[in-house]
Order: C-alpha cells, then sequence, then structure tokens
C-alpha cells in the first residue's frame, strides 16, 4: 500500500478531568479526534503513508490540530481553510452507575460549510492508492455530501480502492435529507463496506429476518478478571448507557453500586495474594 488518504472532520475534545462532572470542574482537557482522522493516525502507526483531508477556520485552534496531527505522522499537506470554526464535543466521562455524558457544538463548522471545487483532488490522489471515508461526513450538511461524492467520484477515476464505514449516527442527520436518500448514491462508488446489521437496516432498509437493529449489541472484550476497578467501573457504565440508549430495562443504581464495593472487594484479594507470592526485592 504506498497511500492512503481519508477524508472527513476533526474536532476539538473538552473532557472533564478524573471522571468529575461537567458542574464540578472549572478545567478541560483539550485533544483533537475524529473517525477519519483516528483511522489516518492508527495507520500512520502502522508505517503506511497516510494523508487526511478536511477543511479548518484560519485561527491557532486550527493551528495546534494540525501541529498534533504532524506528531503522529500524519500527512497535512491537503488541508484546506476557511469557514468560521472548528467544531467541538464536551466529554463528562462517567463512573460506576452514572453515565457519559457528550455535548456536541458543531454548527456553522468549516466542514459543515465545504462546497465542492474547494478541494484539488487531482493533487490530493497524486500516489495514492486507498480513499477512506465516513457516513459521518454526508451527515453533517449537504455540501459535505457532494464533496464527499466529488472525492468518491475522482477516486473511482483514478482506479483508486474507495472504502467506507457507514457509521449511522440518526442525530447528525438534521439538513433535510436521510442517510437512505444520501448514503446509496456514495456507497456505489465503494469497493470496501465497513457496517453491522444495525447499519444496514438504518442505511439502506436491509433488514436480516429476525434482527432487531434497536436491541442488539456486539462486543468482544477480554475476560473480566483481567480489569482493574477503574476499567471496571468504565466498562459498567458504557454498558449502562448503551442499555438506556436502547430503553432497555437496567438494575437499579443501588444494585449496581453494590456489585462495584463487591468488585472492589475481590480485586483488594487478588491484589494482596499477588503480593504475597511475589519474590522479595
Amino acid at each position: 500500500m504506498s497511500k492512503v488518504v481519508t477524508f472527513g472532520e476533526i474536532m476539538l475534545r473538552l473532557a472533564t478531568p478524573a471522571y468529575l462532572r461537567f458542574s464540578q470542574t472549572d478545567t478541560f482537557s483539550a485533544t483533537f479526534g475524529g473517525g477519519e482522522a483516528n483511522v489516518a493516525v492508527s495507520l500512520a502507526n502502522y508505517g503506511v503513508e497516510v494523508d487526511f483531508v478536511t477543511r479548518l477556520p484560519q485561527n491557532d485552534i486550527a493551528a495546534s490540530c494540525v501541529a498534533e496531527l504532524r506528531k503522529r505522522n500524519v500527512g497535512v499537506s491537503n488541508i484546506v481553510y476557511g469557514g468560521e470554526r472548528l467544531g467541538i464535543y464536551f466529554l463528562e466521562t462517567g463512573a460506576v452507575a452514572r453515565p457519559s455524558k457528550v455535548v456536541y457544538d458543531r454548527a456553522h463548522s468549516s466542514i459543515s460549510t465545504i462546497e465542492c471545487g474547494m478541494i484539488d483532488w487531482d493533487k490530493v490522489f497524486e500516489g495514492a492508492d486507498w480513499f477512506h471515508w465516513t457516513g459521518i461526513t454526508p451527515a453533517i450538511s449537504a455540501s459535505a455530501a457532494e464533496v464527499c461524492l466529488e472525492a468518491c467520484k475522482a477516486a473511482n477515476e483514478r482506479g483508486i480502492t474507495v472504502s467506507c464505514d457507514l457509521n449511522f449516527r440518526k442525530n447528525l442527520w438534521k439538513y433535510g435529507k436521510t442517510a437512505a436518500e444520501v448514503m446509496p448514491a456514495l456507497v456505489e462508488c465503494c469497493d470496501v463496506i465497513l457496517g453491522n446489521e444495525e447499519d444496514a437496516e438504518k442505511v439502506f432498509g436491509i433488514k436480516p429476518e429476525g434482527f432487531d437493529g434497536d436491541r442488539v449489541r456486539l462486543a468482544v472484550m477480554r475476560g473480566s478478571h483481567t480489569y482493574n476497578t477503574r476499567e471496571m467501573a468504565h466498562l459498567i457504565d458504557m454498558t449502562v448507557q448503551e442499555a438506556k440508549e436502547l430503553d432497555i430495562e437496567t438494575l437499579p443504581p443501588q444494585e449496581i453500586e453494590r456489585m462495584m464495593k463487591q468488585w472492589d472487594a475481590q480485586v483488594g484479594i487478588r491484589e494482596k495474594r499477588a503480593n504475597e507470592n511475589s519474590p522479595l526485592c
């Protein structure tokens, strides 16, 4: 693989420290992230040459974002500039029975006002043999969807492999069109499509017999005995949050808290035994 190009939104993430609530802190840790940018960083970690393409505002926050990508060995020479702002999301990391909260502030972001013709795809795809995008980009705005289609067609014309992570987010499709109306034309350009049964149902109306996309989730995790207390709390928090989003009944908070206290005790016993059996220095 000579070079991969990814295209999409990158956002500023402001997270509360140490599992604090939004109302309990006056400081936030700042990082950057986005589906396509994360793919680019992962590929760079494996030594693959990769470029990330997006649209950013002309300000110091965007410059910090670009610097962070450069540190990860991601190519940024094809990023275009303009628009009002970088999208932001605020994260309150949950603890025990309290779920995490995410608040998005991405209206009028630079990528949402991107237009066809702003990116020179001839230049972007020079030397590339793979192009990757996700279903988040066309969900942001009608113009972002049009640019995504422009990119896919340009890649097709050059014989570049195109991949898509469907990544259906129902809360993003707010500009008057549904995923079912927009995504088929984009997916027609793809050689590789990543998704699950829920994506297939929500995007294409394809529903396997006996499958309820609103009630099923698949998770792969390591054995529970390998989790420490903080990791187990995070795992339970994520599971409870998923269940609430799907309207699945969960245990009362008091019962979950009791289970966590029991887990703490078990972890303490294991750690004590490990210390007793460890060789003396």
